[in-house]
């Protein structure tokens, strides 16, 4: 876990805490100089993820509209393709 704030340690072994500086995307800059090709990375900054989709699907010419909220089916479709891609990459 990557945060410019403390955080509460974890027992699991393969859980660690990273505290980075306070200033602007300190931890995405810290997660993109450490990244490794097998790592997966989850982030909770959703204004720098959403804002840099969009400039994506912008560029693309994608953009048509609002996009839906993130319903429970979203969520147990992203869960379950994670799962596959953390078995997938542990083989």
């Amino acid at each position: 876990m990557v945060s410019n704030q403390g955080a509460r340690p974890r027992p699991e072994a393969n859980f660690h805490v990273v505290t980075v500086g306070v200033g602007f995307d300190a931890a995405d800059h810290w997660i993109v100089e450490h990244i490794e090709t097998s790592d997966i990375v989850i982030t909770a900054d959703i204004q720098l993820a959403m804002r840099s989709l969009s400039q994506y699907l912008r560029e693309a010419g994608e953009i048509k509209g609002h996009n839906p909220t993130f319903s429970k089916q979203d969520r147990s479709r992203f869960l379950q393709a994670l799962d596959a891609l953390i078995q997938k990459l542990r083989r």
